[in-house]
């Protein structure tokens, strides 16, 4: 950008979004004085959203877990694509496709699947027993 050039004029927000911007500024201002006079219960507000949030959580990997439990115990990537595509997962109502690779991320780090490349195939950890 040249040194004379001009910024460019801001938009201007429509009546919508500044009411939108105008009550979040409220919003914050009420919570600052909040966390400021009356931490406690803003702590406890926070512990609340805490354990609804990890409740959640915990909603979705046990389903998750469910899910995978019926999956065979050995499996190609063509076939995972295929199995995590089948997954009827919902959420706020609405069907949502988790994306291929987070799922994978996900059963990867809950221990549920890994990949053994001198087979060449995912490995399925919830139906493998311990002798």
């Amino acid at each position: 950008m040249d040194a004379d050039a001009k910024p460019r004029a801001k938009r201007k927000a429509t009546q919508a979004q500044a009411a939108y911007l105008s009550a979040k500024r409220n919003q914050t201002k009420k919570w600052r004085l909040l966390w400021r006079t009356k931490p406690e219960l803003m702590e406890a507000f926070r512990y609340k959203a805490t354990q609804a949030a990890a409740s959640k959580v915990r909603t979705a990997n046990q389903w998750i877990q469910e899910a995978v439990k019926e999956w065979p115990d050995h499996f190609t990537p063509d076939e995972l694509t295929d199995l995590a595509l089948d997954l009827p997962y919902r959420r706020k109502g609405r069907k949502r496709r988790m994306p291929h690779a987070s799922l994978v991320r996900r059963l990867r780090s809950m221990g549920l699947l890994s990949y053994d490349p001198a087979l060449g195939r995912w490995v399925n950890h919830t139906r493998i027993t311990k002798a």
